[in-house]
């Protein structure tokens, strides 16, 4: 998993790619969480994420969860095929807006 950080009016995008599952959820757990703007902007880029199991799941939904709390606006971007059918499967997409890129995340959740 490798996790890197663009800034972007009044918030931030993490980029995630590889795997999010049970050896990657915990460590990157942190550095989501930390980069919840209270009152701003996270849209998280999955354009690169090719696995999410259930820890990764467990993680999404605790960002969720503390950006409600922190009255941050979250997103995902750019979810691709598998992803995007275990966050259905799931009920996780009712939860958290998907938009087909950053930029329309940005227009999204501005």
């Amino acid at each position: 998993m490798q996790i890197t950080r663009s800034p972007i009016a009044g918030g931030v995008v993490l980029h995630l790619a590889g795997r999010l599952d049970s050896e990657t959820s915990p460590a990157a757990e942190p550095e989501v969480l930390a980069a919840l703007p209270p009152g701003g902007v996270l849209v998280l880029d999955l354009a690169r994420l090719r696995y999410c199991s259930s820890p990764g799941l467990r993680l999404l939904l605790v960002t969720v969860k503390q950006a409600a709390e922190r009255k941050t606006r979250l997103g995902l971007a750019g979810v691709q095929p598998a992803v995007a059918e275990v966050l259905e499967c799931t009920g996780v997409d009712k939860v958290l807006p998907s938009f087909a890129t950053v930029e329309a995340a940005q227009r999204g959740l501005g």
